[in-house]
């Protein structure tokens, strides 16, 4: 018998706790309504930096929140699996008359 795993969830990114955080409050502004000019404004008024240290831009809070996504839904595949080859062998056995 043969079984077919496909699983798309054994490596994950490494994603920092501060890395989470930031996507975690530019998903909740973007959620209320907010585009991403407010929510880098929103960030840098609070002392929120890029996560190589910079100011917030547009761009930096789009490209964290479109990346995430991107690995949520290529990470969170969930695949059938299939069973293939499925057989028996048959065997006589004639005991021997001893």
């Amino acid at each position: 018998m043969s079984v077919e795993l496909r699983v798309a969830n054994l490596w994950c990114p490494p994603y920092n706790t501060y890395q989470k955080e930031l996507f975690d409050i530019i998903t909740k502004f973007h959620d209320q309504g907010m585009d991403f000019k407010q929510i880098s404004d929103w960030l840098n008024h609070n002392g929120y930096k890029t996560p190589r240290g910079k100011t917030f831009m547009e761009q930096h809070a789009w490209s964290i929140y479109t990346k995430k996504i991107k690995s949520i839904r290529r990470f969170g595949r969930e695949f059938e699996p299939r069973i293939t080859n499925i057989g028996a062998d048959v065997v006589d056995f004639i005991p021997n008359p001893t």
